[in-house]
């Protein structure tokens, strides 16, 4: 598939699901209720609530690319760790890898 199109798929099947969760808020009944209602498997409202939530907040996960470039025995100068993970700057880096992991981290 396009990956285009399943941008617009997904974006158009988030918005359902908001107007959803915000039709069930509305409701005044409790989430079990509401889903009971209308068909809605409750696991579904929960996955679909908290993947909304998780892209509002900025907390979506993301993978980002980070080239590596080849070095022969070289020792590590420098680990940091960023919530549990561990990275290690090996001797010979260049200040445009440096930037570009740090950047990464950023986006964590």
């Amino acid at each position: 598939m396009d990956n285009s199109l399943q941008i617009v798929n997904t974006n158009r099947e988030m918005q359902e699901w908001a107007d959803k969760i915000r039709a069930c808020r509305r409701s005044n009944l409790s989430v079990r209720a509401w889903c009971r209602e209308n068909n809605v498997p409750i696991s579904s409202f929960y996955y679909w609530q908290k993947k909304i939530f998780n892209r509002v907040s900025g907390r979506e996960s993301r993978f980002v690319e980070i080239p590596v470039s080849e070095k022969s025995n070289c020792g590590a100068i420098a680990r940091l760790t960023v919530n549990g993970t561990a990275i290690e700057l090996l001797s010979g880096i260049s200040a445009t890898e440096i930037a570009e992991i740090i950047a990464g981290l950023k986006l964590c």
